[in-house]
C-alpha cells in the first residue's frame, strides 16, 4: 500500500517540472525517432512506455472525483472501475484494457487537502504486435485529449539489451550524441549503472534542468551476473526502472 502511494507521489512531483513540453506523435515526432535509434542499438524484446502526465481540473467531493473518473473512462474507450483507493488525504482510480498487445492505462489521482486532480495515461508493450501499434494508439489518445483541451506532454521510454558492437555502455553514450545530434549535460554512476543527460535539437521535448536544457537521458545497467548491458532511453527523462 505504501509503495502504491509513493508511487503516485513521485507521479505529481514530476508534473512540477513538465511545464513548457511540446511533445506530439506526429511524422518525425519524439516517440518515432526513439524507437527508430532503438531498432538500431538494441536486441532481442524491447519494453516501450509512453505516458502523458496532466493536472485535470479539481472536485468537489468522492462521488465528484468518481463520475469524473468514470467520464474519462469512457472518453478514453477503457471499462468504468466502480472501485476507489481512498487513503490518507489521497484517492486514486485505475483502468486498464489491452489493445494489440499494447496495455493502456489510465490512473486518476486526486489530493484532498486542495480538491486538485491529475491524469496520467500510459501505453506499454514488450512485444512486436505491439511495437507495430503503439504510435498508432498514441495518435488515437492526442485526438481524445484534444477533445478535452489537454496539453500534450509525453514521456517517451524504450528498454533493451544492447547489441553486438554497442555492447560496450562507454563506447554506446559516447556515440549517442553523434547519433541524435546531441550534446552531453550531465553524468550520473553508481553501482553498475551510468545514467547520462543531453540536449538534442533533433527532439521536440524541452526540460529545464538548473539553467541548461535537456531532452534525452540513456542510462546502461550492467548485470552482475550474466555481464549484459540493459540499455533504458527516455525523453525527455527516464521515469522507469533502470
Amino acid at each position: 500500500m505504501k509503495s502504491r502511494w509513493f508511487f503516485i507521489g513521485m507521479i505529481i512531483a514530476a508534473l512540477l517540472i513538465w511545464k513548457g513540453f511540446d511533445v506530439s506523435a506526429n511524422a518525425k515526432s519524439d516517440a518515432q525517432r526513439l524507437l527508430s535509434l532503438s531498432d538500431r542499438v538494441m536486441e532481442g524484446n524491447k519494453k516501450v512506455l509512453i505516458k502523458q502526465f496532466s493536472p485535470y481540473s479539481t472536485f468537489i467531493n468522492k462521488e465528484d472525483f468518481a463520475e469524473t473518473a468514470a467520464e474519462l473512462s469512457t472518453v478514453f474507450g477503457l471499462p468504468v472501475n466502480h472501485q476507489l483507493a481512498h487513503e490518507a488525504d489521497h484517492l486514486a482510480y485505475k483502468t486498464t484494457k489491452t489493445l494489440h498487445d499494447v496495455v493502456l492505462s489510465l490512473l486518476y489521482t486526486g489530493t484532498l487537502q486542495d480538491r486538485s486532480a491529475y491524469l496520467v495515461l500510459s501505453l506499454e508493450t514488450d512485444s512486436e504486435t505491439g511495437l507495430a501499434h503503439i504510435l498508432e494508439l498514441q495518435q488515437e489518445l492526442e485526438q481524445k485529449m484534444a477533445s478535452l483541451n489537454m496539453p500534450v506532454q509525453w514521456n517517451v521510454m524504450v528498454q533493451g539489451e544492447l547489441r553486438g558492437k554497442h555492447a560496450a555502455a562507454g563506447e554506446f553514450l559516447q556515440r549517442l550524441p553523434q547519433l541524435l545530434n546531441a550534446a552531453e549535460v550531465e553524468r550520473y554512476t553508481d553501482n553498475g549503472t551510468v545514467s547520462v543527460s543531453y540536449f538534442s535539437r533533433d527532439l521536440k521535448a524541452r526540460l529545464l534542468t538548473g539553467e541548461r536544457q535537456m531532452n534525452l537521458q540513456a542510462a546502461v545497467h550492467e548485470h552482475s551476473d550474466t555481464g549484459k548491458q540493459r540499455v533504458t532511453l527516455g525523453v525527455p527523462v527516464i521515469t522507469m526502472e533502470y
